[in-house]
């Protein structure tokens, strides 16, 4: 009975659970999904800082700067199915046990960055722009007094840039560049066909008006939090019927 228990026994350093041993093997890639997004991130704001601090009469203004950390965020999510799925299957990680396991960490990643903005944006705050009046972490008409909805006007924009980086890179992972070509061309399309309906019926003002009526929490914490979950699910169709 020993010797049948310790030939069953996970391997030291394993885990029986699959997505579990998914999300550790995201870890271990920590430089590329932590430094880079922090590093571009910094270099960025030295930049904007060195900016502002070289104008005498700057004004307070949010520099966009920030965004770039998001952009980083949607390539290394890209990546992470464009080139991790075919080497997690090769350390014997099901393509189901790959997905939710990158989703967790995903998760984990996008709540502790916006933890770390608020602090950041609080810093912003106390030292009145960094000593030089920029306003690079505030997201100008995005600031909250709430810091849970501001790290929510955080994290939300996270998931729903890594549920587009995970969309394209699994199709691009499964139909190579003509899927994601055909993705655009689909994209383009469709937004011609929604502007001529919208022309035609007259809607425009009406989309504007709700547009204008939705805060700012709704915009950015609130709307894309559906999309980034109907992307998600597709993903998952995609990774569980395609043979990537």
């Amino acid at each position: 009975m020993t010797a049948v228990a310790a030939t069953a026994a996970p391997a030291r350093g394993t885990h029986p659970n699959p997505v579990v041993r998914a999300t550790r093997l995201q870890f271990v890639a920590w430089p590329s999904t932590m430094i880079w997004p922090w590093g571009i991130l910094a270099l960025s704001f030295l930049v904007n800082l060195a900016i502002f601090g070289s104008v005498d009469d700057a004004q307070g203004s949010w520099t966009g700067g920030l965004m770039s950390i998001y952009v980083v965020q949607l390539i290394g999510n890209l990546q992470l199915f464009t080139r991790g799925v075919p080497f997690a299957m090769g350390m014997s990680v099901t393509r189901r046990a790959y997905y939710f396991g990158t989703w967790l960490c995903t998760l984990l990643e996008s709540f502790l960055f916006g933890a770390v903005l608020v602090v950041l944006r609080l810093v912003e705050d106390a030292t009145n722009g960094w000593g030089v009046s920029l306003e690079y972490f505030g997201l100008g008409y995005l600031r909250s007094d709430n810091l849970l909805l501001q790290w929510l006007v955080y994290v939300v924009p996270f998931l729903l840039v890594a549920s587009v980086g995970a969309f394209i890179g699994l199709l691009m992972a499964r139909w190579g560049y003509n899927g994601l070509l055909t993705l655009i061309a689909a994209f383009i399309v469709l937004s011609g066909l929604a502007v001529v309906v919208i022309s035609r019926q007259a809607w425009w003002s009406a989309i504007g008006s709700w547009f204008a009526d939705q805060s700012a929490t709704a915009m950015f914490a609130g709307w894309p939090l559906p999309v980034a979950g109907a992307l998600c699910l597709l993903g998952y169709l995609v990774i569980r019927r395609a043979a990537l």
